[in-house]
């Protein structure tokens, strides 16, 4: 919750559906596990009404998302 991710609860809903938020290392973009099957990425920070690249991850819900740190 709070102001860079304010975006992220589609109108007329109750943020019930969200059940993760993770932010990327480099602090640009938050991946959002939904309700829906959805893992949904989003710029940082965003508006009401900011559009997101999401990807079907299964047909179910999707309970947790996170960044993974790759050490090269």
């Amino acid at each position: 919750m709070g102001w860079p991710v304010k975006g992220i609860f589609p109108p007329c809903t109750d943020g019930s559906h969200v059940y993760g938020v993770s932010r990327s290392s480099s602090g640009n973009i938050f991946s959002v596990a939904d309700d829906y099957g959805l893992v949904n990425l989003y710029k940082n920070p965003n508006d009401k009404g900011s559009k997101a690249n999401s990807y079907r991850a299964h047909s179910s819900h999707v309970t947790r998302c996170k960044f993974a740190v790759i050490n090269g």
